[in-house]
């Protein structure tokens, strides 16, 4: 039922986006600050304790309920499979904006293209060129697939919803407060003068922990989508140049796979694109635009679709058994 669920997720989405899921993830975002705001008092125990809160016991919660439904009432399981995948995975957080820079920059509205992209990736993008718009959008389209979709269908396959929802509030942690203390040890303060001390440590750490087998499994579908020589080039002589290698690995193969040089700013909210920010270069071959952005569009749905051919070829031959 797995795939089942995958699949109409995915069809769903694609004809009928529900509010709830963006109402669910502003709800989240104000619950881990709160959260923050309560034990944050720079120490390593407390980031731990509040994880565990936020995270691990809900994941705890849902493997529980969804094994006893599975031998209780099957159906009532595929629901909640479906229910939670629905609020974890979703390709049209990529497709939306991805596709409306695109547009924009085919039709040369460079300022609606940097306007769009500044709203996507949080990031100021006013002296940006549109190649480079196309390289951060391409990097930004990357990250979002590995990380909205690819990796939840792992987690969901390995440990059913609660896989899957684990790895959703990892990442929104990390993003959150693990991003505040990277930003912290690199003597980046934000933009409030937020010094969290090591109370978002832990969540990097576990999140990097979480991540490390999806990122290597989106990286190698990714080389067998495109250009599998190039991508396996990028991913080894690539990596190191940003503290998340777990993202470094999926821009790497990807830009390998597609035939392309992206210089991606590596500054984060708290130290915005500028003179001042340091570039990584994943890739090799062509400068990005428009053109490399519709191949980037359709390395994502044949990564993805060799991905459901596979579980499908798995689950027909655990099925024969």
């Amino acid at each position: 039922m797995s795939l089942f669920a995958i699949v109409l997720v995915l069809l769903l989405e694609q004809f009928h986006a529900i509010p709830a899921r963006r109402v669910a993830r502003v709800w989240f975002i104000a619950l881990s600050a709160k959260l923050k705001q309560r034990f944050n008092d720079g120490e390593y125990q407390q980031g731990v304790l509040a994880w565990a809160l936020l995270a691990a016991l809900p994941t705890i919660c849902v493997l529980i309920a969804s094994t006893v439904l599975w031998w209780n009432s099957p159906w009532w399981a595929f629901a909640l499979s479906f229910g939670v995948l629905y609020f974890t995975m979703g390709l049209r957080h990529f497709g939306n904006q991805f596709t409306a820079i695109l547009h924009a920059l085919q039709f040369a509205e460079i300022e609606r293209a940097r306007s769009l992209l500044a709203n996507w990736s949080g990031l100021s993008t006013e002296c940006l060129t549109p190649t480079e718009i196309a390289a951060q959008a391409i990097a930004r389209g990357l990250s979002d697939t590995h990380q909205y979709l690819f990796a939840p269908i792992f987690w969901f396959v390995v440990l059913g919803p609660a896989g899957a929802l684990m790895y959703r509030v990892a990442q929104l942690l990390d993003a959150h407060w693990g991003q505040i203390w990277r930003a912290n040890r690199s003597g980046v303060l934000s933009v409030n003068g937020d010094d969290a001390g090591r109370f978002g440590e832990f969540t990097h750490q576990a999140f990097f922990v979480i991540d490390w087998i999806p990122a290597r499994l989106t990286g190698a579908a990714l080389a067998l989508a495109g250009d599998f020589e190039d991508a396996a080039q990028c991913w080894r002589t690539q990596l190191g140049q940003t503290p998340t290698i777990y993202e470094e690995i999926v821009l790497a193969a990807g830009a390998g796979a597609l035939g392309v040089r992206l210089n991606v700013a590596t500054a984060t909210a708290f130290a915005p694109v500028g003179d001042d920010a340091s570039v990584a270069e994943f890739g090799l071959g062509d400068d990005a635009d428009s053109n490399v952005m519709q191949r980037a569009a359709a390395l994502v749905w044949r990564t993805l679709l060799f991905i459901l051919i596979l579980l499908a070829v798995i689950w027909l031959s655990t099925w024969h058994h």
